[in-house]
């Protein structure tokens, strides 16, 4: 099988699943992103695509996104705004991914500690122990409690 150029992908591929993005039907949308997810160029996904997808309506195009934003080194502190926002998500499994990928952002994520504090309260055990780690992970010197 014949391998597409990357230049085939950038010109061609990308705008037609950019396109399929935009459709009414979730699972065509879950499919478009998916595929440029799995392009081996991560930029090939613009971060306004993923910080929109962020707002789907359907949990699984916000998990994907989740997901690739996390695999996207050079574009995580630019996602702290959008993060911010899925903390509010109705799904628990998206909340909790989000707080997880705050943490593994650490301190460029200091914008998000106010409303990672107000999920301590949340109903979801697991969900508060991570939003724990994530705090100390953010800003240790503030949250890390002093140890003999």
């Amino acid at each position: 099988m014949e391998k597409i150029s990357p230049d085939v992908t950038t010109r061609v591929v990308v705008p037609l699943l950019l396109r399929d993005f935009q459709n009414t039907n979730p699972g065509i949308r879950l499919g478009a992103l998916t595929a440029l997810c799995q392009m081996a160029d991560p930029k090939a996904v613009p971060l306004a695509v993923l910080q929109e997808a962020l707002d789907d309506p359907y949990e699984r195009v916000r998990q994907e996104a989740l997901w690739k934003l996390s695999r996207m080194p050079d574009q995580r502190a630019l996602a702290v705004p959008a993060l911010i926002r899925v903390l509010d998500d109705p799904e628990p499994l998206v909340r909790n991914n989000a707080v997880i990928f705050l943490w593994n952002i650490g301190p460029e994520a200091r914008a998000a500690a106010p409303k990672l504090i107000t999920l301590t309260n949340d109903p979801d055990s697991g969900l508060r122990q991570n939003v724990i780690r994530a705090l100390l992970q953010i800003d240790p010197g503030r949250w890390a409690t002093n140890r003999p």
